[in-house]
């Protein structure tokens, strides 16, 4: 327990002196991520030397994208030994035009089998300056990293970073998506975390799947910075026939729904036929 505080400690002291995330939880189901123990990963080290080799990582991944002058995307990958875990430490490192076509930035991903440190930076070579300026610094424990995408998700025609990862446990379909707008060469937005989510920035609108056994599917769109709850699709669990809805405007995750306003449908929308999962809800 003591070790497991101390670890605690260190992530806390770099979330100060870094560019620290700030959170905004979209999805309705914060507990599904169970934390396990950390022994199984750890060797006999204290943890200054556990957080050194992730930091030196750093700054060795830091140093290859000063170097190469490219503007063009570039993506390295590799591995390092590492005396403090028992896998190694595995770092991939993208660099150039990220977000758009004239401003240089970097993502470097440093992990191993429990932990995945995800640092954004935008490359500043102005007026003979030579610095890696921090967008985002996020240091992660006990989650599955599935690695992260550029895409304009919220329909203003800007790539934004979006991080992918799922639990390390659960019972049910658990595809995280942490989205971090682009608002600036210099800013990305607070963290919008979505579940089971497919992004259509056309429309400016975001379809899912909640989590959950009968869990329903659901639609927000983006209202500026904001995110506003358009409608929930339930199963019907009283039709034995499993051919008819009901549409909600709320859910508290209640699914026999009482004392919430419903409109009962005979087939599911069309719109959510090409969400990402599909199969899931029918089933």
């Amino acid at each position: 327990m003591k070790s497991l505080l101390k670890l605690f400690f260190v992530i806390t002291i770099l979330g100060v002196f870094s560019c620290q995330e700030n959170k905004k939880v979209i999805s309705k189901n914060e507990e599904i991520e169970k934390v396990d123990s950390v022994a199984t990963e750890r060797i006999k080290v204290t943890d200054d030397e556990l957080d050194e080799e992730v930091q030196q990582a750093l700054r060795e991944a830091k140093k290859k994208v000063k170097k190469d002058k490219n503007q063009t995307v570039a993506k390295e990958e590799y591995e390092l030994k590492s005396k403090a875990y028992k896998s190694n430490l595995y770092v991939t490192i993208k660099h150039g035009n990220i977000f758009n076509n004239k401003d240089t930035h970097a993502i470097i991903t440093i992990g191993s089998s429990y932990r995945n440190l995800i640092c954004v930076y935008y490359y500043n070579k102005s007026e003979g300056a030579d610095s890696l300026e921090t967008l985002l610094y996020t240091d992660r424990y006990h989650n599955i990293h599935d690695g992260d995408t550029i895409q304009d998700v919220n329909g203003d025609k800007n790539k934004d970073f979006i991080v992918k990862w799922y639990p390390m446990s659960g019972c049910c379909l658990a595809e995280m998506r942490d989205v971090y707008l682009f608002r600036s060469k210099t800013e990305l937005s607070e963290k919008y975390h979505f579940l089971n989510p497919t992004f259509y920035p056309k429309e400016k609108v975001i379809r899912g799947i909640e989590y959950g056994y009968d869990a329903p599917l659901y639609k927000y769109k983006w209202n500026g910075l904001r995110i506003d709850t358009l409608e929930y699709i339930h199963k019907n669990l009283e039709d034995s026939t499993k051919t008819t809805y009901w549409k909600t405007k709320n859910w508290t995750g209640d699914y026999n729904l009482r004392n919430i306003k419903k409109t009962k449908l005979n087939s599911i929308p069309k719109e959510y036929y090409s969400i990402d999962n599909f199969d899931v809800f029918e089933d």
